[in-house]
């Protein structure tokens, strides 16, 4: 991963902590707000693979473990976001292939990040992890994050793709990079 590539997803990571404790967590929606952080934390693994996914839900899981108003023991989101960057980087070739398979990564890394936060705190006898509470969030959760996920490339059937902001207009001669901030993107057949 290049050195503009790392800052980049670390500003992604702050504002999205910033966000998620900041504003995100205040407003009173029924069930759970979405999770900013866990949507960086599966692009940067559907871009990078699993590597990158696990440094990057590791670094993120820290950050959200030790960042204010934290109120469970450090590790858990450490150890839930590691393993979801790290499932989520697998499906790095898939996601080349269908656009479907981003949008399922991140409905099933939402329900399933719940889940193990939940049973995680079964295990350490977290007195404020309930099943009902688990249940009660875990839908609201994964489809509100589902929802706000960034539009995902889009391949074409011979596999080329060409990008554009959302400011301008398409291009047949773009660079075929697809980078998470150059949405929508357009496919142009090769």
């Amino acid at each position: 991963m290049s050195a503009p590539r790392v800052a980049l997803t670390a500003v992604l990571l702050v504002v999205a902590i910033a966000l998620q404790v900041t504003f995100l967590s205040r407003l009173p929606l029924p069930g759970a707000t979405p999770d900013l952080v866990l949507l960086v934390v599966v692009a940067t693994a559907i871009g990078g693979g699993p590597a990158v996914g696990l440094l990057t839900g590791f670094a993120a899981g820290l950050a959200v473990d030790l960042v204010p108003p934290a109120d469970h023991e450090v590790g858990r989101w450490a150890f839930v976001l590691t393993l979801v960057g790290y499932l989520a980087g697998l499906a790095q070739a898939e996601s080349r292939r269908s656009a479907f398979v981003p949008l399922a990564v991140v409905a099933t890394a939402a329900v399933g990040s719940v889940l193990l936060y939940a049973g995680l705190g079964a295990l350490l006898d977290d007195p404020n992890v309930t099943w009902s509470a688990t249940r009660s969030a875990g839908g609201p959760s994964s489809s509100r994050s589902w929802a706000i996920s960034p539009a995902s490339p889009r391949p074409s059937p011979g596999g080329r793709r060409s990008c554009r902001s959302a400011w301008s207009p398409p291009r047949p001669s773009a660079r075929s990079c697809c980078t998470p901030g150059s949405v929508p993107c357009s496919t142009t057949p090769t």
